[in-house]
């Protein structure tokens, strides 16, 4: 069986397709805020994200991320 890896430029976690968000219930019905798990291997990427700009870059731990090579 062939197995291909898909490319994506991606800022943050949120973009990828293979993220998953479980929404928070809080007091305050005006907050939408959601924890960010990676669907690959289940770990939390960032907790408590209302906004896209409070999503934290890509974890050095991503099982998907292309490390550059050194002289690229």
């Amino acid at each position: 069986m062939a197995k291909i890896q898909l490319i994506y430029d991606i800022n943050n976690c949120s973009h990828c397709p293979l993220h998953r968000t479980q929404p928070l219930i809080t007091s305050d019905s005006w907050e939408h805020a959601s924890d960010y798990y990676c669907e690959s291997n289940g770990k939390k990427i960032a907790g408590y994200i209302e906004w896209e700009s409070d999503m934290p870059n890509i974890p050095n731990w991503c099982p998907h991320l292309l490390k550059e090579k050194e002289g690229d």
